[in-house]
């Protein structure tokens, strides 16, 4: 899983800001490489680009039945995220469609 990244207006403050989805790559029966939108997230202007990438690691280890970092457990931030878009993205059903 990883971030992808788009440029929008955001709609609450009218400036041009960063609007992120969580995305899936797999292989299709072509064998080409294609990617599937998870959950669309939205704004995260109070993240970091660290913060960021501990958050898709952390959410793909829950995926994939691995130990979780230690490092979620230091940054509220980074726990709050991941607890909250592992929640929709169970909910959503949508993981490894």
């Amino acid at each position: 899983m990883y971030f992808k990244f788009s440029l929008r207006k955001h709609p609450q403050t009218g400036k041009l800001s960063g609007y992120y989805r969580l995305v899936e790559s797999y292989r299709n029966s072509d064998n080409r490489v294609c990617h599937h939108t998870i959950l669309n997230v939205g704004f995260m202007e109070d993240v970091t680009p660290e913060q960021l990438n501990v958050i898709q690691k952390q959410l793909t280890q829950r995926y994939e039945h691995k130990q979780t970092f230690s490092q979620a457990e230091e940054d509220p931030i980074v726990k709050q995220y991941v607890e909250e878009f592992w929640q929709r993205i169970i909910g959503s059903k949508k993981l490894g469609q």
